[in-house]
């Protein structure tokens, strides 16, 4: 694994998406950037992504701990005192003030660079285009997916309001794409 992540980077990928819900994923990539890798590629890493029950029982400052607790948590897997970017895991967290409340805290403290959220449908991405502290976006985006045909254009006119970035996942349908099964 950390062959292939130093190698990615030698070969010019300029990101790093990773979750602490991914397994070890956090710590193997905290290896990987030791000595000297670090400051050749951005890191983008998620929030847990909280249970419908979790956020149910939980309001007020038990929902804000529960953020910087899963931000906390990324930076020890992590090895840092700040993440470049700290997505949503689910888009409609951000139907719940509290957790961007907590996230743009942690940006004004500067130990987040950037606040994004990962989408899956067009209407997540009209959620997520609504909040102005949202700078990145992840979509799963392939050759044959057409949902996205008719809001390339509502994309196009919020950049040219603000700073976004969209980040395509899923390119090759899970490897489907290029599977000969």
């Amino acid at each position: 694994s950390i062959s292939i992540i130093r190698n990615a980077i030698t070969e010019g990928i300029e990101y790093i998406d990773t979750a602490a819900a991914y397994g070890s994923s956090e710590k193997v990539i905290s290896k990987a950037l030791m000595g000297g890798w670090s400051n050749r590629v951005k890191v983008i890493t998620k929030l847990s992504p909280f249970r419908e029950e979790e956020l149910k029982v939980n309001h007020g400052a038990s929902l804000s701990l529960m953020v910087r607790n899963s931000f906390l948590q990324s930076c020890v897997n992590l090895r840092v005192d700040h993440l470049d970017t700290l997505m949503l895991h689910r888009a409609e967290h951000l139907n719940y003030p509290l957790i961007c409340s907590e996230l743009r805290k942690l940006k004004e403290e500067g130990l987040i660079n950037d606040i994004g959220v990962s989408v899956q449908s067009p209407k997540e991405l009209r959620l997520a285009l609504q909040n102005k502290d949202i700078s990145i976006i992840q979509l799963p985006y392939n050759i044959l997916d057409y949902r996205w045909e008719n809001m390339v254009s509502v994309i196009k006119q919020e950049r040219e309001q603000r700073e976004l970035i969209i980040h395509a996942r899923s390119a090759l349908l899970q490897g489907l794409l290029c599977s000969d099964d």
